[in-house]
Parts: structure tokens; sequence; C-alpha cells
């Protein structure tokens, strides 16, 4: 097959959860496929080339510097250029996060919806956000669709209910978790780390995620001031500053948490074992994910879990965390404390987060995601 792949979504450079994706399934694709070719198509008005891994030899990228503002209003309401002008031939395209691109003609179109937290929680996003989303079209790229890959059930669910899409379009395939390092050396990296990030040097209590109202922060810190007197470990909330946050900084001023609240701003993927490696407990209070990823990345690494009770979470966590109601402060509190308190229930944790990461891999999320393309392109032959 020659598969056409959209990688503007690592156009950013970073490592959200969308470009890990991406280049994971992508890194592990090269692993496994040798006979098909991969055709990466990117644009960007800048050169924007380097922040697309080399991933092997079937596998080629094609770039342009047509300014994405004229490209996709002109994809999205007159379908030309075809993106075989772009590519050649191709006998798929595969959308790996939502983006604007002409109707396939000709070809099958595999889109993978991570969530509709747009659609559901419109509230959580700023104006030019939920512009951005409206701009996409998703439901306009889940009727296009040939196949839909959603990250759990939970988002098949929502796709279904939302978007009315045909439930035997869409396919479930988890993400995966990598394998983190098999030891850290923390008396040799801790002083690095904490002085990079401004870390307390004593255990703490870690979130790590872009930080927005979706992740449910501000519950988060009031949960914390309430015990704040009984557990001594410091709260670390680690992540890059996404939109709507400026109340947090505040809330922690009001509350007089300015010693005990820690903001890192960006974590560097190569500092992620020893952040981890630090902390005592990870604590994941969102009110909807679409899968959740740090929380298997944490257990991976042998930190117990709290998080909530809704969308994918306990789909992914099954009965390896704590399962809390984010909109209730106190019961968040009492599980934070609880941990801290509870030797036991701490180690339980850990041997039922490692046990549970071991389900979830790259290698199988790219197996599944290729098992897809044949089945589009050759009907599973």
């Amino acid at each position: 097959m020659r598969i056409g792949v959209d990688a503007r979504g690592l156009m950013g450079g970073g490592m959200s959860g969308v470009e890990q994706y991406i280049k994971q399934l992508l890194f592990h694709l090269a692993k496994l496929d040798q006979s098909n070719e991969y055709i990466l198509f990117y644009n960007s008005l800048k050169d924007l080339s380097a922040n697309i891994p080399d991933f092997g030899s079937n596998f080629s990228r094609v770039g342009f510097r047509i300014p994405n503002k004229i490209l996709d209003p002109v994809w999205r309401f007159f379908g030309i250029p075809r993106l075989e002008r772009f590519l050649g031939k191709i006998d798929l395209f595969f959308l790996p996060n939502i983006r604007v691109v002409p109707p396939p003609r000709g070809f099958p179109l595999v889109v993978t919806f991570h969530d509709l937290s747009f659609e559901k929680f419109p509230g959580f996003f700023s104006w030019d956000r939920r512009l951005w989303h409206w701009h996409l079209g998703p439901r306009r790229q889940a009727r296009l669709a040939t196949k839909i890959i959603a990250d759990s059930w939970s988002t098949k669910s929502d796709l279904i209910k939302l978007y009315k899409v045909d439930p035997q379009k869409i396919e479930v395939v988890y993400l995966g978790v990598d394998e983190g390092r098999k030891t850290i050396d923390l008396k040799k990296n801790q002083a690095r780390i904490c002085r990079k990030y401004n870390l307390p040097e004593t255990g703490f209590i870690l979130h790590l995620g872009t930080i927005e109202p979706r992740k449910n922060l501000k519950n988060l810190i009031m949960a914390y001031k309430k015990i704040t007197g009984e557990v001594c470990w410091p709260l670390v909330i680690a992540g890059a500053w996404g939109w709507l946050y400026k109340d947090l900084l505040g809330l922690v001023k009001k509350e007089d948490l300015e010693q005990r609240v820690f903001f890192t701003g960006f974590i560097e993927e190569a500092d992620k074992d020893c952040l981890y490696g630090l902390a005592k407990l990870f604590v994941y209070p969102s009110f909807y994910e679409g899968f959740g990823l740090p929380i298997l990345e944490a257990m991976k690494r042998g930190v117990p879990v709290i998080t909530s009770m809704v969308s994918s979470l306990p789909e992914v966590t099954a009965d390896a965390a704590l399962i809390i109601d984010p909109f209730d402060v106190d019961e968040l509190a009492e599980a934070m404390k609880l941990v801290f308190l509870d030797d036991n229930l701490r180690d339980k944790l850990i041997r039922k987060g490692f046990a549970r990461a071991e389900n979830f891999s790259w290698r199988k999320t790219a197996q599944e995601t290729l098992r897809i393309f044949n089945e589009v392109v050759h009907g599973g032959k």
C-alpha cells in the first residue's frame, strides 16, 4: 500500500498527547511494517520539517510552504487541490488527529478521534480554541471517514451519541505507554531536575498535563488546601500553560499556598522519568478525558494514582487507581490523605498500577492500526 499520513500535528515540535501518539505510532509502524510506503504530508509557512523525525527507509516527507490560513479554507469550502496533487496516487489517507483535508476521491480516509471535549464542554475552551475546533469541522471529518479510530470506548460512545456515527464504522484502539527507564538514578539527577523546574526536593503529589480548565485544577488546589495540616507532601502541577489558567495563580495566592504549590511549566520528555520517580502520588482529577495517557505513565513508573470516575478514566485504570467524583472537593481531599496515611494502600496501588500498565503498549497500538489499514484497503486480506 501507498499510505498518506497527515503529519501536520507534529509541526508544533512539542510532546502533547496528540504529538506523542503520532510519533510513537509512526515509530512502531516503521518497526512492524517495511512492505508499505508511508508519505508524511506537512505544510507550514515556516520551514518546520526538522520537527518530523526520520522514521525509516519506507517513510518519505512531502512538505509545502503554503500558508495554512489559505490552504485550510480552500480545502474546506472548495475541496481543491486534491490530495493526489501533493502526494501522488495513494491507496489510503490517514488523519492521526482532526485536520482540514479535501474530500477523498478514489481512496479511503481513516481518522483518529482522541476526544470530543470541545463538543461536550465548550465552556472549558477560550473563544479562539472554540473557533479553531469549528474551523476543523470534526463532524464533517467523521462523515467523510471510511473508518474512525477512537482512543477509548468512551470516545466511541460520544461519537455515536453526538455525531450519530454508525458504530460499525468506529474501531477502538487504545494508546500505549512508553517503557520508561528500568532504573532511575534519583541521587544523580534529583538536584538538577529540582533546580531546573523549581521543585521541592522532598517527595510530592504530582499532576502532569496541559494547564487548562478541563483538568479540574481549581478543585485539586482546594482539596489540597483542606489537607495541608495533615499531609506534608507539596503539590506540583507540571505541564505547559494552555488556556484560561490565570485564575489558578490567583487562587494559590489567595489561599496562601505559594510555598506549598509549585508550577513547573513544560516538562521535557527526557526529564519525565525523574519527575515521576520523585512523586509519591499522582492525581489526575479531570472532568473529561478521551484516554488519559499520563495515568499510564505514572503507573508504569510505580506511582499510585487517584483519578476521576468519568469518561474514559475508569476504563483505562480498571481497579488499579482510587476513583473519585471530580466535582466533590471533600472526596478528593480524603483520597489524597488516605494514600498519604496508609502505606499498605499505597503499595497495593503501585502493584496494581504496574500490572495494569502492562496491558498497554505502542506496539499493540501500531499492530491494531496496521490491521485497520489492511482491512480498509484489502478487506482484511
